[in-house]
């Protein structure tokens, strides 16, 4: 069994078109509105499991665009509001308030459940649970559902993890907040779908709160995994899908594996 991964959205917080901004980026992108120039918020859906790996503002546009049939569990990643402000998918998932036909699994690992209640952002994962619409899991920390491995890897964030899935083939995918983490604690995995990060580091205000790409990228050159895929793509690093393509192609010039930038459907 190989199984079969789609990134639903491969931006961030601030979409590609970002509304009400004129950049040649977003102008190009909401020319046409669709996939690879447009980016919708960060998820990624596992179809053997029917699983998402967390919910962005746009998840029901994603589910819809793709013909997604079934969902029946969601993970997080962590609280980010980016990440989990689709959770409303879940009472679109499983009936709704007057008649509750099913439930969906949503599991946290641990510390990412009471960061959204610190936050004041879990009212609508309560109001589920408490109706029946969802089933949660609150310390997740890895379990085999079928012939698929999950398992929550904690990163330097607190409360912030990435996931490795592994059948046949081991993926680890951690769309966010990699910043100092090492990836060589998970060295053995074959694909990696990773945060894209910043390019130009002293072009940001807060420089330790950003993923430095080329940090990430020379980790990875001394895993030498055979695929690695970038994800989290923000407007404002500016580059469009053929740029990042162009870019793509300049990084296997200096590694030895294959490097890719997602896009809204992609398969891997």
């Amino acid at each position: 069994m190989v199984m079969d991964i789609k990134i639903l959205g491969s931006g961030a917080t601030h979409p590609i078109p970002k509304p009400c901004c004129s950049c040649r980026l977003c102008e190009e992108a909401r020319s046409e509105m669709k996939p690879p120039n447009m980016r919708t918020g960060p998820s990624l859906f596992i179809e053997d499991l029917n699983a998402l790996i967390d919910t962005s503002q746009d998840i029901s546009f994603q589910l819809n665009r793709e013909s997604i049939e079934k969902v029946d569990r969601i993970f997080y990643t962590h609280f980010h509001p980016d990440h989990t402000m689709g959770m409303m998918v879940i009472n679109q998932l499983a009936g709704s308030y007057e008649d509750v036909d099913g439930s969906v699994d949503v599991i946290f690992p641990e510390g990412v459940l009471d960061d959204l209640r610190d936050k004041n952002l879990s009212g609508m994962i309560d109001y589920y649970t408490n109706t029946g619409l969802a089933e949660v899991e609150k310390d997740f920390n890895a379990k085999e559902f079928g012939e698929i491995e999950i398992k929550a890897v904690p990163l330097e964030e607190p409360n912030t993890y990435g996931y490795t899935l592994e059948d046949d083939r081991k993926i680890f995918y951690a769309p966010c907040d990699l910043t100092d983490f090492d990836l060589k604690q998970v060295s053995e995995q074959e694909i990696f779908i990773l945060e894209f990060g910043g390019l130009e580091m002293d072009n940001f205000e807060n420089p330790e709160e950003i993923t430095d790409f080329y940090r990430v990228f020379e980790n990875l050159k001394e895993i030498n995994p055979e695929k690695v895929v970038f994800t989290h793509i923000e407007e404002n690093r500016g580059m469009t899908h053929e740029e990042l393509e162009d870019f793509a192609s300049e990084l296997e010039d200096e590694a030895n594996f294959e490097v890719f930038f997602s896009f809204d459907g992609m398969r891997i």
